[in-house]
């Protein structure tokens, strides 16, 4: 999925930004302060329904820009100033 980042490395959960290149274009962009649950009500109310383990991931959906990816695509993940994800898909 690409490279962890300890919590300790966001001072501020409400202030994180990410993007996603898509052949070095960027089509994605957003900030975690504009998600409509904190990270903290995620957790809590997956957790009634679900038994959470450490490597468990959470996917929550996604900002504008989503599309398609198609073989020979390069792909990149931005987490703030941090490259965390870098494809090309097969």
């Amino acid at each position: 999925m690409g490279d962890w980042k300890p919590l300790s490395d966001f001072p501020n959960l409400k202030d994180i930004n990410f993007g996603f290149y898509k052949n070095n274009e960027l089509v994605q962009q957003g900030n975690s302060g504009n998600m409509i649950y904190s990270f903290n009500t995620l957790l809590v109310n997956i957790s009634k329904y679900f038994s959470l383990n450490i490597g468990d991931v959470i996917f929550t959906g996604t900002p504008s820009g989503v599309g398609e990816a198609l073989p020979g695509d390069d792909l990149e993940g931005i987490l703030e100033d941090s490259i965390v994800l870098n494809l090309k898909v097969e």
